[in-house]
């Protein structure tokens, strides 16, 4: 059985230091009072746009793993593989779709979160006040980061289980002192393929494993 998540893990370690690094530098910038405006839009847009390009290449990485172990994992539940669709082209239908979790589109987000940044730099005065607006930009991309992560697993472990023919799973959930009421209600239980719940909240890592109807001939 496959480990969940395991490629997201690698993935966002690796994500954590370069989004750390890159803030920081955009924060060693020197911001001239002369052309604060225009230096802040520049900068601020090469910054997203290389946060960007850098989740897209780990989601593309994430769903290429996910989606190898999940036919792994239909196949020792006795499946076999029907079809099979590319995991990279789920990426780019995922972040430009409403996600339920987040309540936002990643793609529009991207541009919506470095427009939140140039704002508050402009409305601040003062080293103090500008290194405080960066952190709060870097933990929000931090937030997005770990979440799509996670939506990118758990899309092509679908687009897996339906390729090989699945129809029903198990919610399985990890249960601790941590665990939600709503996830630990949802533990064990069996849904259709299309009619899984959403994630009921952030960096949920709840996962699915595919059943096999008792009543079908082997």
């Amino acid at each position: 059985m496959r480990t969940p998540y395991r490629q997201v893990d690698k993935e966002l370690e690796r994500l954590k230091r370069r989004i750390n690094a890159a803030f920081g530098n955009f924060a060693l910038a020197p911001f001239d009072q002369l052309n604060t405006i225009t230096t802040v839009k520049r900068s601020s847009a090469k910054l997203y746009e290389k946060l960007d390009s850098e989740n897209e290449a780990a989601y593309k990485r994430i769903a290429k793993t996910a989606y190898a172990d999940a036919l792994l994992d239909a196949r020792g539940a006795g499946f076999e593989q029907k079809k099979k669709t590319d995991p990279v082209l789920l990426i780019a239908a995922l972040l430009v779709a409403y996600n339920a979790v987040t309540k936002y589109v990643y793609k529009h987000e991207v541009e919506r979160k470095r427009m939140r940044l140039v704002e508050a730099l402009m409305s601040d005065s003062g080293k103090q006040a500008m290194r405080e607006d960066i952190r709060r930009a870097a933990n929000a991309w931090w937030r997005q980061s770990q979440q799509y992560a996670i939506d990118t697993e758990d899309e092509a472990v679908i687009a897996a289980f339906s390729d090989c023919g699945v129809e029903k799973v198990k919610w399985i959930a990890t249960i601790d002192g941590r665990t939600c009421k709503t996830c630990r209600d949802r533990n064990g239980k069996i849904y259709p393929i299309d009619k899984v719940p959403d994630k009921p909240h952030y960096n949920c890592r709840c996962y699915l494993l595919p059943i096999k109807d008792l009543a079908e001939k082997p």
